[in-house]
């Protein structure tokens, strides 16, 4: 295993995916409010970011699943999903 970059403002719950050549880090700003952001994994920037209100307790799992489709669960009891009718993924995927 050899680093090849690291990402400023990445750390977190990390959900890669190398296919699509992105990573994802999921990151609380304060109490109820957390900050998912989308990475280009081969040019080591940042290409999307966005606030995800209302979300209590830790993140202990963050998966993809489809396309621009994101799930995640918390401590407290919550699963929240992230598609494209709900217009985050969109600005995920740098749209």
């Amino acid at each position: 295993m050899t680093l090849v970059g690291t990402f400023s403002g990445g750390g977190g719950n990390v959900c890669p995916e190398t296919r699509r050549g992105r990573v994802l880090f999921l990151q609380a700003e304060r109490p109820g409010l957390w900050r998912m952001r989308a990475c280009d994994i081969n040019r080591m920037t940042m290409i999307g970011d966005m606030l995800l209100p209302g979300v209590n307790g830790n993140i202990t799992r963050f998966v993809s699943f489809g396309r621009d489709c994101y799930t995640f669960r918390t401590t407290e009891h919550q699963i929240v999903l992230i598609t494209p009718a709900s217009g985050a993924a969109g600005k995920m995927a740098g749209h």
